[in-house]
């Protein structure tokens, strides 16, 4: 009996503790200037995260670098992989995690001292990050750029991106698909060009065993999205422009749905857009992803509980430098949560997320150094609800009470960041903080039903919160900012 009693209640300590989803927020400096990282640059397998990066140098002489990262749950870093060489300088670095667990990295490398022309590399790294092979396009006589690689079901490998044609005035660019057999021996190196400019960001496959291209184009008048199916040994079968959108990334919603998302230009700056297309490219359902500040949207895929998970860049508040933003929908763009956050008080932003195994988002991009003048490489590993602190949510919401506009605010004292819960019908709610000397610090917008604002780069003390609705009506509160 009391063996039972002890096994119960090591089984209670363990459903608590798998309910508990590890988060951090972490850089990663190096001794470059600046590092950098594409879309699809983070895995998840065998219990640790690997996530590649590029860096570069103060001039062409540096040199650059591309180093794959084998991180703990913490984010500790465990082990890396490193391709150094003061002679070429890499970038661009989508990674897979292949059938046979192998990984499978696309990046492009320029020729002894000079920035260009760029070739590229394709490299299958063990999970323990040792080479095993690698292939090196022969054709290297412009300046190629690696966006996406993706594994197909036959083990065929795809990798896309843009080629940029030297020597034209103006300069072009082109779309290209890179196509090899699983053994790495080459089938097909397709340019594709409309007669302007065009690139491609993203692949996915379709169900007659060809594949989607998204990204841009600017050969049919203003740049726009740009929509491209190729069959299976890359060659082009139609294209298709999308004047709503400056750039299109593209991931599968199913067998007869494409999601388009992107960034939409208008007087104020960017705003997002979503679209789901058929497989013929014909617009079903577009929507408008309005924001209070300016923000791209540079990834969107499906979750595995059919919803949309998005991550891009925004202004943290109209005064401010740049953060990075992630938000949840749902297929009808309705906003389920979303986040902004900072790293310090320079500009940082996201640039891809992954699904992890804990139910989590692995969210990747880019944060400044603390003096402005280099970047590193940024995690962000989150809760389901998009919370650095698990729970969120639920952290000091029984001291909450609501205010004269019906917004609630918590926790208080505040550490990291201020979460607001809106009322369902009261519109945007205007939000102001000051100091206590009476010094506006920040002035932004909220509209979803719930926000999370990042205030860890605000000093400790005493601080007011005014809000104020659409129809002018003003609230006040007092917070404490304590860490």
């Amino acid at each position: 009996m009391l063996r039972f009693c002890w096994f119960i209640l090591l089984l209670a300590v363990g459903f608590k503790c798998l309910g508990q989803v590890p988060t951090f927020s972490r850089t990663y400096p190096d001794t470059m200037n600046l590092s950098g990282l594409p879309k699809g640059s983070c895995i998840e397998y065998n219990g640790a995260y690997y996530c590649a990066n590029k860096g570069i140098g103060l001039s062409i002489i540096q040199g650059g670098y591309l180093r794959i990262l084998k991180l703990g749950k913490d984010g500790q870093p465990l082990n890396r992989y490193w391709v150094y060489d003061s002679t070429r300088r890499y970038s661009g670095s989508p990674m897979i995690l292949g059938k046979n667990k192998e990984i499978i990295l696309c990046a492009d490398r320029s020729v002894k001292g000079q920035s260009q022309p760029k070739s590229l590399v394709v490299k299958w790294i063990s999970t323990n990050l040792q080479e095993i092979r690698q292939f090196e396009n022969p054709d290297s006589t412009q300046f190629d750029t690696s966006e996406a690689i993706l594994e197909a079901e036959s083990g065929r490998i795809y990798a896309v991106g843009a080629r940029a044609i030297l020597g034209t005035v103006p300069s072009n660019l082109n779309g290209f698909i890179l196509v090899l057999e699983a053994d790495g021996r080459l089938v097909n190196f397709n340019v594709i060009d409309e007669g302007r400019n065009e690139y491609f960001n993203s692949i996915v496959p379709c169900a007659d065993g060809g594949f989607f291209l998204g990204g841009a184009t600017s050969s049919f008048g203003d740049n726009q999205g740009y929509l491209v199916k190729v069959d299976a040994d890359g060659n082009k079968l139609w294209s298709k422009g999308y004047p709503l959108f400056s750039s299109a990334h593209i991931s599968s919603i199913s067998d007869t749905t494409l999601l388009l998302a992107g960034t939409t230009i208008t007087g104020d700056g960017f705003n997002g857009v979503h679209s789901l297309v058929d497989t013929s490219g014909e617009v079903k359902f577009t929507k408008d992803i309005s924001y209070p500040m300016s923000f791209s949207q540079y990834s969107s895929k499906l979750t595995t509980d059919s919803k949309i998970v998005t991550v891009g860049l925004t202004g943290a508040t109209p005064s401010e430098n740049n953060a990075g933003y992630i938000a949840l929908y749902d297929l009808e763009f309705n906003t389920i949560w979303q986040r902004r956050y900072n790293y310090n008080a320079n500009t940082d932003f996201f640039v891809d997320v992954i699904e992890t195994s804990d139910g989590g988002f692995l969210v990747s991009g880019a944060a400044s150094d603390t003096d402005g003048t280099g970047q590193n490489l940024w995690l962000v590993k989150l809760d389901s609800m998009g919370c650095l602190e698990p729970g969120c949510w639920e952290v000091g919401t029984e001291d909450a009470k609501e205010n004269e506009l019906g917004v609630m605010v918590f926790p208080n004292p505040a550490s990291e960041w201020l979460n607001f819960k809106l009322p369902g019908n009261n519109g945007e709610i205007r939000l102001e903080v000051f100091s206590i000397s009476g010094k506006r610090v920040m002035n932004t917008t909220l509209f979803a039903p719930l926000e999370a604002i990042q205030v860890n780069h605000l000093p400790l003390g005493l601080y007011l919160l005014r809000f104020t609705d659409e129809k002018g009506t003003r609230s006040t509160q007092r917070i404490v900012i304590a860490r």
